[in-house]
């Protein structure tokens, strides 16, 4: 009887350690989670980002040519680029 109750008692402590292990493990993954989730939050404004800065050189280059607009078309080319070069540098 006294073997039965030892097996048990271990049998439950192992349990219990199993449990811990586990839900440490999962604080991990749901850790892991967050972080691509606040990358792909991250991703979706940049990309927003660009797509505006798309649309504004397609408006800018169809728009009739004045010195102010080729002046803006060559900031926005230049910012779109940096600001290109930065989001390849945080991927």
């Amino acid at each position: 009887m006294d073997f039965l109750s030892s097996q048990q008692r271990d049998t439950k402590r192992n349990f219990r350690l199993e449990i811990r292990a586990l839900e440490r493990y999962i604080q991990r993954l749901e850790f892991q989670i967050s972080k691509v989730e606040e990358l792909y939050e991250t991703y979706c404004i940049q990309w927003r980002l660009c797509q505006g800065v798309v649309n504004m050189k397609k408006a800018f280059s169809l728009s009739p040519s004045s010195r102010a607009s080729r002046e803006s078309l060559l900031e926005l080319n230049q910012n779109h680029h940096h600001s290109h070069m930065r989001s390849s540098a945080i991927s």
